[in-house]
């Protein structure tokens, strides 16, 4: 009986030893979490970003303004030749301003991430962390944990720069008016 209680006692002894080892090492492996939002949204660099597209969507609305301007003048001179040539020109300057817009709007994106992953790395790595999650993927977690304050004071002192902002102007009559340029035509096998 005696051999009975005392391997009881070792095998109580190993899970809680266990346990409290498992908790030791998650004391060892911190974590931090970021209102990846916030960082966006309230960022020097996101504000920035922001700032840099709407300035950019303001000079295209007032490119399309100025065209739809002139189409209007030549309807009321009755200038139907200059008319036509005008509305296929507003057609295919708003849909090339759209393909712009979202092609900066995507690069200007990519510029603030890719910052942002950097910041958020050298942060993780400069204070121990073993991860960095993002809050909103995170349905609850300890307040204690959320660096987002401590990543935006370090982001901040960052400046991005987005590089010259792209042309608003119409391309010459029979370039393609896509944002990308086509694919190449794909290898043939050799026979």
């Amino acid at each position: 009986m005696k051999r009975l209680m005392i391997a009881a006692a070792l095998a109580c002894a190993c899970v809680f030893g266990a346990n409290a080892a498992q908790a030791a090492d998650a004391a060892k492996a911190p974590f931090g979490v970021v209102n990846m939002t916030k960082l966006y949204t309230d960022s020097k660099a996101g504000k920035d970003a922001m700032a840099w597209l709407d300035s950019l969507q303001k000079d295209a609305f007032a490119k399309m303004e100025a065209m739809q301007a002139d189409l209007t003048k030549a309807q009321e001179a009755k200038d139907q030749a200059t008319a036509d040539r005008l509305q296929v020109e507003v057609q295919a300057l708003a849909y090339a301003l759209q393909n712009t817009l979202t092609k900066e709007q995507e690069r200007v994106v990519g510029i603030v991430t890719s910052s942002l992953t950097e910041i958020l790395e050298k942060y993780r790595a400069d204070n121990g962390l073993a991860a960095v999650f993002s809050a909103e993927s995170l349905q609850v977690f300890d307040p204690k944990l959320d660096i987002t304050n401590a990543v935006m004071a370090v982001y901040d002192k960052k400046t991005l720069d987005f590089g010259q902002k792209p042309s608003l102007e119409l391309p010459p009559s029979g370039t393609p008016l896509t944002s990308t340029p086509a694919p190449a035509p794909a290898a043939q096998p050799a026979k």
